[in-house]
């Protein structure tokens, strides 16, 4: 769960931490390296400590981490270096930061994106999914026409920008936006935030971590079984047995299948996936035949279980 509410700025002005990643390094006995990166992207980490120069904002702080009962509930975050679309990360967004994606007459949504130059012809920048906007600072053009929202189009859940029209074939669909980073505090301090009067007259405020979650959707890395995936979604996806065992789908578009993973190929057991669905209507469906297990509505969640039919043969039921 993720309150709709922004940490207090005044405090994440001073904090610091940044972008980083997860890396295996791996030094053989001749010095070489081998090097296992095992993010595909970049994630937040901050320390909000050195944000905290009042003793109002200390008890802001302490009511703050009450609110959200420590890390249990996530936030919203200011990354005071990089909070726009723009190339600088800090000025104000225009509608021509990014292109989103191509018309093609049919497509209706496209998701909000940032991009980080790699700084070198032939090496692939890094596409960032912006998943919560500030919807207030989104602009967004079809072909170098700016349009408007409400009129043209609307901004949903997950940064998705739908389009009432389609846009025509070969239009670049662009857009820029301000936005925040979906957080919540770290596990060290579940127990209690480790700040005090006493502390805080001394100087001596210890680590008060802020952690990124990550919300995009489709991550390349093989998930070991359990944990919790956001999949955000225009086309039908197939499950692997690999995604975790709680998944959200945001639906943008009518009529898609969410389809399990092969049964035979699979052991049984139960539950396998609790899928639950914000937006438009899915069905989901097994395998082989694709016929329809069950559809979902908005809000609703369904339990995906695999039974063993015989010796040879498994099923998918779901409830």
């Amino acid at each position: 769960m993720i309150h709709d509410v922004e940490f207090p700025t005044d405090i994440s002005y001073g904090s610091s931490g940044g972008p980083g990643f997860s890396t295996n390094i791996i030094e053989l006995d001749s010095g070489a390296e081998e090097r296992i990166s095992r993010w595909s992207s970049a994630r937040r980490r901050y320390d909000v400590s050195y944000g905290v120069k009042t003793k109002d904002q200390l008890s802001t702080l302490i009511s703050f981490y009450i609110a959200r009962k420590g890390p249990a509930i996530g936030f919203l975050f200011k990354d005071w270096s990089d909070y726009t679309t723009a190339l600088d990360h800090r000025s104000a967004p225009t509608k021509d930061d990014f292109i989103l994606g191509v018309g093609d007459g049919i497509t209706t949504d496209f998701q909000l994106i940032k991009k980080y130059p790699s700084g070198n012809v032939g090496i692939p920048d890094i596409t960032r999914t912006i998943t919560r906007p500030i919807d207030s600072s989104v602009l967004v053009a079809d072909n170098g026409t700016q349009k408007t929202v409400g009129t043209d189009y609307t901004i949903e859940a997950g940064g998705i920008i739908r389009f009432f029209t389609a846009p025509i074939g070969a239009h670049n669909i662009t857009a820029g936006c301000e936005f925040r980073v979906p957080c919540r505090f770290g596990k060290a301090i579940d127990t209690n935030i480790p700040i005090s009067l006493d502390d805080f007259d001394i100087g001596n405020v210890q680590s008060i971590p802020v952690v990124e979650i990550i919300e995009e959707p489709g991550l390349s890395e093989e998930f070991y079984y359990g944990g919790s995936s956001v999949f955000i979604i225009k086309n039908d996806i197939t499950l692997k047995a690999t995604d975790h065992r709680t998944i959200t789908i945001f639906a943008g578009v009518p009529s898609l299948s969410v389809i399990l993973p092969p049964a035979n190929n699979n052991e049984p057991g139960a539950p396998w996936f609790y899928i639950t669905l914000l937006g438009l209507p899915i069905d989901i469906k097994e395998t082989s035949t694709r016929s329809s297990l069950v559809n979902l509505i908005s809000g609703e969640t369904a339990i995906a279980m695999l039974y063993k039919l015989d010796s040879t043969t498994n099923i998918w039921k779901v409830f």
